[in-house]
């Protein structure tokens, strides 16, 4: 499984992006067993419930990610007495 989960690294997918991120946050050697934690978990339940898997795209894992930082970054800012004001491009 870890080797599959290394290989993940420059996947497009929402494994990959889960992986790059987790390198960034824990270093390469936790988040590859991570992500492989997280791929034998996917495959179990697949054994288990008989059924197929509909991974999500690599644009939704995107979409969390950044509507999670942008929630933080509001938390913080708040704390600090700060206004965050979102701008339009």
């Amino acid at each position: 499984m870890r080797i599959a989960a290394q290989g993940l690294s420059n996947s497009q997918s929402a494994l990959g992006g889960d992986l790059r991120q987790q390198k960034a946050r824990l270093g390469a050697p936790k988040a590859i067993t991570a992500t492989a934690h997280k791929l034998a978990t996917i495959l179990y339940r697949l054994l288990v419930n008989k059924t197929e898997s509909a991974p999500p795209e690599a644009n939704d894992y995107d979409v969390q990610y950044r509507k999670r930082v942008l929630s933080n970054l509001k938390r913080r800012a708040d704390q600090l007495g700060f206004d965050l004001i979102e701008r339009t491009a």
